[in-house]
């Protein structure tokens, strides 16, 4: 299966976090905005959504084992997941 990965980017920060493996990036943007709106006490992603953007950094096949790479490329702000 090719799996899409990515990772989300801290403007504040100016830094990537690991990189997740996930189906598609619509389960990605589904996720990404399931935190964005899960208040808790530990979750920056609730707290501050103007500072996270997730991106698509690439593929893995994990029936060949080939990744490949891509530059960075914005899928999703944490503020288009903040309910009005």
């Amino acid at each position: 299966m090719k799996m899409t990965i990515v990772s989300i980017f801290d403007r504040a920060a100016a830094l990537y976090s690991r990189p997740a493996f996930v189906g598609s990036r619509a389960a990605a943007v589904r996720s990404f905005g399931d935190e964005v709106r899960t208040p808790r006490e530990n979750n920056d992603l609730n707290k501050h959504p103007g500072d996270f953007e997730l991106h698509a950094l690439g593929f893995f096949d994990d029936e060949t084992g080939e990744l490949i790479a891509q530059k960075p490329e914005r899928i999703t702000f944490g503020m288009d997941h903040v309910q009005s």
